[in-house]
């Protein structure tokens, strides 16, 4: 039974079969949408589709659609993600393809118009495409076996991931047995080079004198593989496969707004205070819609996991097991609590919100946004907050500072800066080229106040027109890291009017935190500044000629990029700019840049610390140790405090970028 022409036979052995499919498509379509409306009804409770819809234009969604759902960006940057992840996804979708083409060819266009466009040479570059699909997917589905079975204490699998993997891998090894029957009957002539699996089979096959069992057992092989097929897309949604429908395609079609370092806004909080309602999530009905999306989106690549301060460090937070618990708690329902026997408050608490999960979540999940919504609840009803949170919350609220220390001990030492320095007190109807935001801790810690000096000094030397608030207080952002929102608000109205009163056109800050708050969660409430990190500052005025260093001599040194400046935000290359013209020779640690290592002081790790398993800190130091050089260069007052504390015990300094690039100065002052 041979062709004259290069095309597919449909249904060959099995015309009397071809009425099964059109049975069962509906029935699985049915099975399909029925397990996606019990999602989205749970996704979109309170809330709605169409609402959340209107976030964000429909043109940035279908670029993070196309950006991460499609090129799969995010899973490329892992050598992992590539070997496993990708070639699954690639085989997937090149014989989905692959069927529906089939499918089009025969059923619209070959019974409606009696047209094939499946033919010549475009069907022998078909069947070179499915061949290559069929390849990627078995050995996607091999290596994943592989992978789970040497990190399986690593990556939860259960027996639904192995079912998935069998029916992905058996629908590869059959569609190659179908492939290489279908060209023994009829293409063996002309597929060589194209169908190379299915020749190399067909080959066997004759060579082996066992062509008339083969084509007697085509009909059965068929039915399996067309069951398996569709019980495969039917079972999607209640599958670990639902991650593509989930992440893949809703996920990241409603990938949250940028910036991710600025927490959601909690709206109805007036409403919540004058009704007696707590503020964050204690059920699950109280998170939002796209937390609870995040919860099926977890495919459970433990990315969030290994690279984890908390969990690297031994204390109880895992990214991906709190998700999971998520997920479970959310399949019992809107009315089940977050708070379980698994995810504890020293889980919740143990989170630095350093975005180490964020950023390396190929699938866009936001960790740190769940951990806060819970952290809100816990302070709103003031249940299982440590003490030494409390105190912190109660400190900012009496003294505008962490530390409760008599704020007129900082408007003392303001003063004092100023008078030094040269600079002025800001004044109301004065315009100044930058305003600079000392912040609490480095104008409080006697040992971080050189950091004001040499910023101040800087400042002077290019000629900024620079002033120093008379009244500065606290940005808010570790009240707002630890859950105090309502805190918070009264912060920003009180700190965002006093920064309006005068005019400036840049408002300086030395802490990552600060420059993170001013400049992307202020505008939430209405108050727009252009905010610059020093850093940022002073490696323009450093390219631009303003700050002229002479050549030193060269000191090996490694930096510490702080989180919210190197990983919520993409300043890095200013700090090793500045670092390399004061004569620096960088030895940078394994994990630097966005993939930095978090100093343990983020998200109230300043104030209070699980004690359970290492400090972070001391993970931290020990690995800028290996890089044999004697000083540890920092551009964040809590990471110089953290790491501070640690340095002494293997004989390392930490030095700020400000003051290295001051005591640069001196030489040509």
């Amino acid at each position: 039974m041979v062709l004259n022409s290069i095309e597919i036979k449909h249904y060959l052995f099995v015309e009397n079969l071809e009425i099964l499919i059109y049975i069962l498509i509906p029935l699985v379509a049915l099975i399909f949408f029925f397990g996606l409306y019990r999602h989205f009804r749970i996704w979109f409770y309170g809330y709605g589709f169409f609402r959340a819809l209107k976030e964000r234009s429909l043109k940035e969604r279908i670029a993070s659609l196309v950006k991460y759902g499609i090129l799969q960006r995010k899973v490329i940057k892992s050598w992992i993600g590539s070997v496993i992840h990708v070639p699954i996804y690639l085989g997937t979708i090149i014989l989905l393809v692959g069927t529906i083409l089939r499918f089009l060819e025969y059923d619209v266009s070959y019974k409606l118009f009696g047209l094939r466009f499946l033919t010549e040479s475009t069907y022998l570059l078909y069947k070179l495409a499915l061949n290559i699909g069929g390849i990627l997917l078995i050995a996607g589905c091999i290596i994943a076996w592989i992978r789970r079975a040497y990190k399986k204490d690593e990556i939860p699998t259960v027996f639904g991931d192995h079912l998935v993997l069998s029916c992905l891998f058996l629908i590869g090894v059959t569609g190659f047995l179908l492939s290489g029957i279908s060209t023994l009957n009829y293409r063996l002539e002309w597929v060589d080079g194209f169908d190379f699996i299915g020749y190399a089979i067909a080959s066997y096959i004759q060579n082996t004198g066992l062509e008339e069992t083969f084509f007697n057992a085509y009909p059965y092989i068929w039915l399996f593989h067309m069951l398996l097929a569709l019980f495969t897309l039917a079972t999607i949604p209640y599958t670990k496969l639902f991650h593509l429908v989930a992440g893949g395609l809703f996920n990241t079609f409603f990938a949250r707004p940028e910036p991710l370092s600025a927490l959601k806004r909690v709206e109805d909080l007036e409403k919540r205070l004058e009704t007696g309602t707590y503020i964050g999530a204690e059920k699950v009905g109280d998170l939002s819609w796209k937390e609870r999306l995040d919860y099926d989106s977890c495919v459970s690549c433990a990315r969030c996991h290994n690279n984890c301060p908390a969990n690297l460090s031994g204390k109880p937070l895992s990214p991906m097991y709190m998700i999971l618990e998520m997920r479970k708690a959310m399949n019992e329902g809107v009315e089940a609590k977050v708070m379980t026997e698994k995810n504890t408050p020293e889980v919740f608490w143990s989170c630095t919100t350093c975005g180490a999960c964020v950023e390396r979540c190929p699938l866009l999940l936001h960790h740190v946004e769940n951990i806060i919504d819970v952290r809100r609840w816990m302070m709103s009803v003031n249940q299982a907050v440590p003490e030494e949170l409390l105190q912190l919350s109660s400190n900012i609220r009496r003294a505008m500072n962490p530390y409760g220390f008599d704020p007129y001990s900082k408007t003392e030492f303001v003063q004092k800066l100023a008078e030094e320095n040269g600079l002025e007190i800001a004044e109301e109807g004065k315009e100044y080229d930058v305003i600079y935001w000392i912040g609490c801790t480095t104008a409080l810690d006697p040992t971080l106040r050189p950091i004001a000096y040499a910023v101040t000094k800087l400042l002077k030397l290019a000629g900024v027109k620079a002033a120093l608030l008379p009244e500065e207080g606290c940005c808010g952002d570790p009240v707002r890291r630890i859950g105090d929102e309502l805190l918070f608000n009264e912060i920003i109205l009180q700190t965002g009017e006093s920064l309006r009163r005068y005019n400036f056109k840049t408002l300086l800050v030395g802490c990552p935190h600060g420059y993170n708050t001013f400049k992307y969660e202020y505008p939430q409430f209405g108050y727009n500044f252009h905010v610059e990190h020093y850093t940022e500052f002073f490696a323009r005025l450093i390219k631009e000629g303003r700050l002229k260093l002479k050549p030193q001599e060269r000191v090996r040194m490694t930096y510490h990029d702080p989180c919210y400046l190197a990983r919520w935000n993409p300043i890095r290359k200013e700090p090793r700019f500045i670092l390399q013209n004061c004569g620096a020779e960088l030895i940078e640690m394994d994990r630097n840049s966005e993939r930095t290592f978090c100093c343990g002081g983020g998200g109230g790790g300043a104030f209070y610390d699980v004690k359970i398993g290492e400090r972070i800190s001391k993970v931290r130091i020990n690995e800028a140790k290996k890089t044999g050089v004697k000083i540890v260069a920092v551009s964040c007052p809590f990471c110089n405090m953290m790491l501070k504390s640690e340095a002494q015990t293997v004989d390392m300094e930490v030095k700020d970028i400000a003051v290295i690039l001051s005591e640069a100065t001196e030489q040509q002052s």
